[in-house]
């Protein structure tokens, strides 16, 4: 069986915003991806965990990014949604982006197309992973793959208490099921679509809780820095 590793790269990351970016891009896409941890973007960071555990890497990145490849990997962009609504009421910004599991279905959608193309059946599965991970476990996806799972049943990670659903084993021949559902916005939270698949949730050892870091704030970013001035998560 073929796996494709899919980073996550298309969030806005309006919290890091003002965090420092590399030279190589004055306009970065996103903020979050290039963000510096050491001397390595989060986007680096991703790929270096990632790379090594699949036969392939590829990045999910928003409609409006413009590069066609990142590291040398293909860039899939989000499939055309209509973005939902915020009501006034509500804290969180209005999304600039189709968010993670339209990313996720633009890719299965992507995987399924080169699938049928190649003369080769969608037995194939994606493993995701975020950008703003950077300390993922080197055996993540040994792990969810290990998992005992009917066919076509995906998986994701859950470790010391919490849920880690963008962390996840996708079957591709759930692309045509996961494209409707994003396009007709009938589901757009990636838990409600993991509990209507049946997803397992595959428990890893609570002393792995530091490899789930994510870096959503400045502060989570000085943690990873006090973490790999440890030594920890330096590969």
């Amino acid at each position: 069986m073929s796996r494709t590793g899919v980073i996550l790269a298309g969030g806005m990351g309006t919290r890091l915003a003002k965090l420092p970016v590399d030279d190589f891009s004055s306009s970065p896409p996103t903020p979050k991806p290039w963000a510096m941890l050491g001397e390595k973007t989060l986007l680096q960071h991703a790929y270096d965990r990632l790379a090594p555990q699949v036969d392939e890497v590829v990045f999910a990145v928003s409609k409006s990014f413009e590069e066609p490849t990142l590291l040398g990997c293909k860039v899939i962009r989000d499939i055309k949604v209509n973005l939902l609504e915020t009501d006034a009421t509500s804290r969180r910004p209005a999304r600039k982006a189709g968010g993670p599991l339209v990313a996720i279905a633009s890719v299965l959608h992507h995987m399924h197309e080169r699938g049928e193309a190649e003369g080769r059946t969608a037995q194939n599965e994606i493993i995701t992973v975020p950008v703003d991970m950077p300390f993922l476990p080197q055996d993540l996806v040994a792990q969810l793959a290990q998992a005992s799972r009917a066919p076509g049943q995906p998986c994701y990670a859950f470790c010391d208490g919490r849920d880690y659903p963008t962390c996840a084993i996708w079957p591709v021949a759930l692309a045509p099921q996961l494209v409707d559902w994003v396009v007709a916005q009938d589901m757009r939270a990636i838990y409600k679509v993991l509990r209507r698949l049946g997803a397992l949730k595959v428990n890893f050892d609570k002393t792995q809780s530091d490899a789930f870091l994510n870096i959503n704030s400045p502060q989570d970013l000085e943690n990873a820095k006090t973490l790999m001035a440890t030594g920890f998560g330096v590969i």
